[in-house]
């Protein structure tokens, strides 16, 4: 039994899906291979033509799983189907697949009902479910492709117990809650054939969590940049810092002494441009200063965390390796965007988008920053996500990162360096191999398997017990270690009021631009 996904139809979209959540995939390209025994479960995410039905149908009867996306379901079981706009979706809507935050769509949708009678079919508010012969299905109208290819941008509130949230421009669809949501249907999916669902774990070894920083040095001047410096020192942090070349271009060769803090590129004028010959001709100027101060760069972050076109392809054309701006991505695992219909070469490493600066401007203490980000920690822990802080040093409040510092000190979260972690998750999609599962003989083989120690596979038995393990060639169940993740995120009761129409967005959003236009 091969534990593989199969797709219907492939887009960038469900690529970076896959790659994202590292499971065993193919796109459904002969027919006569689509057997439960060959499809863990399959992806049907388009209209099916009349020989893809009948197989599709023999698929599920004789103990399939079928994911239905966006109305696709209604030519194979003759449900009918409803067209809905959908914004943003409260997880308590999604059961027991409930998110942990609210869910970003801002796209239309099509929700399937009224299915045959045999099919045995529940019907939730979000979705449909329900059984065919001796297989399952599941009904979802998100189209979670066109969900996580959307490039577009807005204002949203990020959640704190106060009643004033803090704000930032960020990526209009929540790239990285779709992303959960998804993997969660799979794994269901997996579960209902009582199989395991494997996939590549997310971090190096069996790392539950681990934790960048980075550091944009808008402005900073000499002490202030050396202040946060030592602090990330004294931590034994490996900063990233996006250097704003003109605020420092008198002493710009100070940061050849920053140790095991990398340095890379900002911007010369801090300004992200929708021209592609702007932002060349501004981010040529910083590479120059960057060889004249004996600097070099992997890595580039665009001003105000902007992500266009324009610029994805400047970086691509500097040569840079990873970029991050949270205008395409946030709180998410690395992708790489389209760029004009091409997968870009650049990877996209999302970040937590408040800094202390964002939490100042929405009036918070010290003590009150500082519980806003023990809160992100301590979601990201329970989540088993990579922790992605930021700061300015221009903005001070330097104890709050050192606070947070200490605490994933304390909490033995060990730190990962922006170039270090970007190597990795390359060398983790560079990683294929088919999984079999054998129910009879109790094991696991990984084909090919693999010598790398730090690329591990999560596997997840439908007992919700789970064992993270290296990709050997044969792997005995019985002898595998064993147990359930008890760490639980709770969404707060009061999470919808992050989307709720705050009025001071409109006025941010219009001093913002002055800002930006009067610099």
């Amino acid at each position: 039994m091969r534990l593989t996904v199969g797709i219907l139809n492939s887009d960038h979209g469900w690529f970076v899906l896959f790659q994202q959540i590292g499971v065993s995939w193919e796109l459904l390209t002969e027919e006569r291979k689509i057997l439960p025994e060959n499809y863990s479960a399959v992806i049907v995410n388009g209209e099916p033509t009349s020989s893809q039905r009948s197989v599709l149908l023999s698929y599920i009867e004789n103990g399939g799983a079928l994911l239905f996306i966006n109305g696709s379901g209604s030519s194979l079981l003759h449900s009918s189907r409803q067209k809905k706009s959908y914004t943003t979706l409260h997880p308590d809507i999604f059961i027991q697949f409930s998110p942990h935050d609210m869910v970003d769509v801002y796209a239309p949708g099509f929700k399937e009902k009224n299915f045959p009678n045999d099919s045995s079919t529940e019907t939730t508010e979000m979705y449909s479910s329900g059984n065919v012969g001796k297989g399952f299905f599941l009904a979802m109208p998100i189209d979670f492709s066109k969900a996580v290819s959307d490039t577009r941008s807005c204002r949203k509130n990020f959640y704190f117990t106060k009643e004033r949230l803090p704000s930032e421009v960020v990526a209009r669809t929540s790239k990285g809650t779709l992303r959960r949501l998804f993997m969660d249907l799979l794994a269901f999916l997996h579960h209902k054939r009582n199989l395991p669902f494997a996939h590549k774990w997310f971090l190096p070894e069996d790392a539950q969590t681990m934790f960048t920083f980075r550091v944009d040095s808008d402005k900073g001047n000499r002490e202030e940049v050396m202040s946060l410096h030592d602090v990330c020192k004294r931590y034994d942090v490996a900063a990233m810092w996006f250097l704003d070349t003109k605020s420092h271009q008198t002493w710009l060769s100070d940061f050849q002494n920053f140790g095991n803090q990398e340095v890379g590129i900002h911007c010369y004028d801090h300004r992200t441009y929708r021209s592609r010959e702007k932002n060349l001709r501004n981010f040529a100027i910083a590479q120059m200063l960057f060889h004249g101060a004996g600097l070099s760069a992997s890595g580039a972050a665009a001003p105000y965390g902007t992500w266009n076109e324009a610029i994805a392809k400047t970086f691509s054309e500097m040569g840079i390796t990873f970029s991050s701006e949270f205008s395409y991505d946030y709180d998410d695992f690395p992708l790489f965007p389209l760029v004009e219909g091409t997968p870009s070469s650049v990877l996209q490493i999302p970040i937590h988008p408040i800094c202390p600066g964002g939490l100042r401007r929405a009036s918070y203490s010290r003590d009150e920053m500082k519980s806003y980000f023990q809160a992100v920690i301590e979601k990201k822990i329970a989540e088993r996500e990579i922790i992605n802080l930021y700061h300015h040093p221009a903005h001070h409040y330097n104890d709050v990162i050192e606070f947070a510092f200490q605490l994933l000190k304390e909490r033995g979260i060990r730190n990962i360096s922006y170039s270090g972690y970007a190597a990795w998750w390359k060398k983790r999609l560079a990683h294929s191999s088919t999984i079999n599962y054998n129910h009879e003989k109790d094991r696991i083989t990984f084909s090919p398997p693999t010598n790398e120690n730090d690329v591990r596979w999560r596997i997840l038995f439908p007992n919700q017990q789970e064992t993270i393990i290296p990709a050997e060639n044969i792997i005995q169940i019985s002898k595998l270690h064993k147990q359930r993740w008890t760490m639980q995120y709770t969404p707060p009761t009061d999470i919808s009021r992050t989307r709720r129409f705050d009025f001071r967005h409109p006025i941010i959003n219009a001093l913002e631009e002055w800002y930006k236009r009067t610099q």
